[in-house]
């Protein structure tokens, strides 16, 4: 439906030329009379939708859209009032852009201020103080205003632009752990200003440290002094020493030969060197060659003891060290003597100590006998037609003063007594005719009550000498000996099995007495060099010396043995003897000590141990000084000041506080920044960043928890450009109402009653005819 087909028509004068007549008249529509939509109608909301005009959209292009057809256009302009589409309805963008262009003049001119608006502003509650969009002028947007002033006015004072650089200054604390002193705590005494960064700490260093050196020289194969080579430095301590080992010690070994034939036989003649070894210094080692076959052949008398050792001595005992003599005697005083050996085995250094007086047991003694450790003695004798062998104990070992009886036990007349060395075996010399020896088997060693009769071996029947009255033992119990009487030899038998007499073989004898009367016992000492007995008609000690065994002596040269010299060729060797050398002396490692002085230096050393065993001068190692490092650290900032260092690593071997250096330096501080306020009474100043600006007008002021706040206006308010301004017109012509189908009837009905005319009014012919008013009939 045609909007202009609903318009009523018009009776009006020909204002053509072509007119014949004054009252010739035209029908035309009556373009002035006007349609809107009813108020009751307008106010149905649900009666209308909005739409988005389009850019390229028509009044007709959406009726057809929406009601499909295109002469309903004037349903959409009547509902949004659009009576000229030039100015009624919105531009395309580019149709907006070339009419403001052509409205204002140039591109230019669209970019100038067309008016101010406000931003919305609220209060810490929400509530709204400034509504958003309010249109504003300039002045209120450059509000607060500042103008800039070039001298600083009477009797203020402004604060300065910087505040100049501090550095920070630390206090640093010391600890020993580890034999080091390192860094324990850093205090901030002084937090500096203008560090706007985290510098970075350093330390000093510690003392350094270098290690000393030193050699040193021998003399004797130890170690004579030691010299500094170098005396290190840092030492907080006096440094240990430590020398290279000494040579290893060799133990020398050597053979022999014997002779065969004429006065060489039986005879050492060579001896070999087969080892020279190593670590005898220059003192010359035992030479020791083992024993031929028979001890006493070639003995030869040395001396006789100047000192009476009893009276009537019928036997004798000596430690194995030749250190302790014990006599009894076979009648008189009934004593057991002790005499003591001012050197060992030597006969005429002999001094008498202590007597025992045994008479409560004995009328007489005929032998005795003490253990290996000296605290239990035996005697033997009789007393009343009885024959007794008696223990006493000693309180003090060796010593006769502290002797105390214990018990005894029966035998059968006895003219000695012998133990064997663990005390479990008892030999009593049995002297009723033939002479012979009775073994005892003790079954508590030592104890003599526990004894169990084992074998009586014949010591005649080998002799043919019906007198003896003494023996003893080697000391590995593969030697007896025994004193004859009769004969007046001592008599050398071999054991084939050490201890055991019924493996006795009688081997060789030695005649005495060209020396003595009587020899009543017999001893050999320790190293079997000499044969020591006992009686005689003025009861003295008697020496022989035992030449039988080989003797030497070695030569050395540089620590070793060189060669072996023959001393004594020895007597009936039937094999080429063994050697025994002594053993060399165990290698000592060198010791020393060492003394700093201020600073840490070695000034000296002494030798503590001289050590043995260097055949050259050993190396000499000084010990390390302690290590150093640099302690290192984290410094920490708050507020542009230094607040902390915090210690990674406390460094090793301070002896002093260290300094601590931070980099790079701090900065001046900026203590003005743009926008910064001063303000004295009511004026109020603003930094804008080279130079002070006295305030001229006042922001948007508004009152808040109590408190008035000032804005700066240029943050709620903003500048709308010409473009912004029509573009924003534009845009609201773009939202349209559109009314809907439903209504359109009510619409079209309005429209066709709105457009009758009254038929009462002047002029009307009829509902849809006006006759107007004709001026040529009036001579207007």
């Amino acid at each position: 439906m045609a909007y202009f087909n609903e318009l009523p028509n018009l009776e009006y004068v020909n204002r053509f030329p072509n007119t014949k007549s004054n009252n010739e008249t035209v029908i035309t529509k009556n373009i002035f009379k006007r349609a809107k939509l009813r108020e009751d109608l307008a106010q149905i909301v649900s009666g209308f939708e909005y739409y988005n005009i389009g850019d390229g959209e028509r009044p007709d292009t959406i009726a057809q859209n929406i009601y499909d057809d295109p002469e309903l256009d004037w349903v959409i302009r009547i509902a949004n009032n659009i009576i000229n589409l030039n100015d009624d309805w919105p531009l395309s963008s580019n149709e907006l852009y070339s009419h403001l262009v052509r409205k204002y003049g140039s591109e230019e001119r669209l970019e100038e201020i067309h008016h101010y608006e406000t931003l919305e502003v609220k209060d810490s509650y929400s509530r709204t103080v400034l509504p958003e969009g309010m249109i504003v002028d300039e002045a209120f947007y450059k509000a607060p205003e500042y103008v800039a002033i070039t001298t600083t006015p009477s009797g203020v004072a402004f604060p300065p632009e910087f505040i100049t650089a501090v550095p920070a200054a630390f206090s640093v604390g010391l600890g020993t752990t580890a034999n080091t002193t390192s860094v324990v705590t850093v205090g901030v005494t002084s937090g500096g200003v203008g560090y706007d960064f985290v510098p970075t700490v350093t330390f000093s260093g510690p003392t350094t440290t270098s290690q000393a050196f030193a050699t040193c020289t021998i003399a004797n194969f130890t170690v004579d002094a030691v010299t500094g080579l170098d005396s290190g430095k840092g030492y907080r301590s006096n440094p240990s020493l430590t020398f290279s080992d000494p040579s290893t010690p060799v133990q020398a070994t050597a053979t022999c030969q014997i002779g065969t034939t004429g006065f060489e036989a039986g005879r050492v003649v060579s001896i070999n060197v087969t080892e020279g070894g190593l670590g005898y210094g220059n003192t010359a080692p035992s030479i020791l060659f083992s024993y031929p076959p028979l001890f006493l052949e070639g003995a030869l008398f040395r001396e006789k003891s100047s000192l009476e050792i009893g009276n009537d001595v019928d036997g004798m005992y000596i430690d194995t060290t030749g250190t302790y003599l014990y006599t009894t005697s076979g009648i008189g005083t009934n004593l057991v003597n002790q005499f003591t050996f001012g050197t060992p085995w030597d006969i005429n250094t002999i001094t008498a100590t202590n007597s025992l007086d045994v008479s409560a047991k004995f009328s007489y003694t005929s032998g005795i006998e003490l253990s290996p450790d000296g605290t239990k003695m035996f005697i033997c004798g009789g007393l009343s037609g009885s024959f007794l062998v008696a223990r006493y104990d000693l309180s003090t070992a060796w010593d006769l003063s502290t002797a105390s009886f214990l018990y005894q036990t029966t035998v059968t007349v006895p003219g000695g007594i012998r133990f064997r060395s663990d005390g479990y075996v008892m030999w009593v010399l049995n002297t009723n005719s033939p002479d012979g020896i009775d073994e005892y088997n003790l079954s508590s060693p030592w104890n003599v009550t526990t004894k169990t009769f084992n074998a009586n071996y014949s010591i005649e029947g080998f002799t043919n000498d019906n007198g003896i009255i003494g023996f003893s033992f080697n000391s590995t119990g593969t030697k007896l000996f025994a004193c004859g009487l009769t004969g007046g030899n001592i008599y050398e038998f071999a054991l084939s099995t050490a201890w055991d007499l019924s493996t006795l073989n009688y081997e060789f004898s030695l005649f005495y007495q060209d020396r003595a009367s009587t020899i009543s016992d017999v001893y050999l000492d320790g190293d079997l060099e000499n044969l020591i007995m006992c009686g005689g008609s003025d009861d003295r000690l008697y020496k022989y010396e035992l030449n039988s065994r080989a003797t030497a002596i070695a030569v050395l040269s540089n620590s070793s043995i060189d060669s072996i010299v023959i001393q004594k060729p020895g007597f009936a060797y039937t094999e080429a003897p063994t050697i025994t050398i002594g053993a060399p002396y165990p290698s000592v490692k060198a010791q020393a000590t060492s003394n700093i002085i201020s600073g840490g230096y070695v000034d000296s050393y002494t030798v503590t141990e001289a050590g043995f065993g260097y055949m050259s001068p050993p190396t000499v190692t000084v010990s390390q000084p302690p290590t150093f490092s640099t302690a290192i650290g984290i410094a920490s900032v708050s507020d542009k000041k230094v607040v902390g260092v915090r210690i990674v690593s406390g460094g090793e071997n301070y002896d002093a506080p260290p300094t601590i250096t931070l980099s790079p330096e701090p900065n001046d501080e900026q203590n003005l920044f743009v926008g910064d306020i001063y303000q004295v009474g009511n004026t109020i100043w603003r930094w804008n960043g080279t130079q002070w600006e006295e305030k001229t007008t006042e922001g948007f002021k508004f009152l808040d928890s109590g408190a008035i706040k000032e804005s700066i206006n240029n943050k709620i308010s903003v500048p709308v450009t010409i473009l912004e301004h029509e573009t924003r017109i534009n845009e609201i012509k773009r939202l349209i109402l559109i009314p809907r189908r439903e209504y359109l009837s009510i619409i079209i009905k309005d429209l066709r009653d709105m457009m009758k005319y009254d038929r009462d009014a002047v002029g009307v012919v009829s509902s849809r005819l006006k006759r107007t008013y004709n001026p040529k009939l009036t001579g207007v």
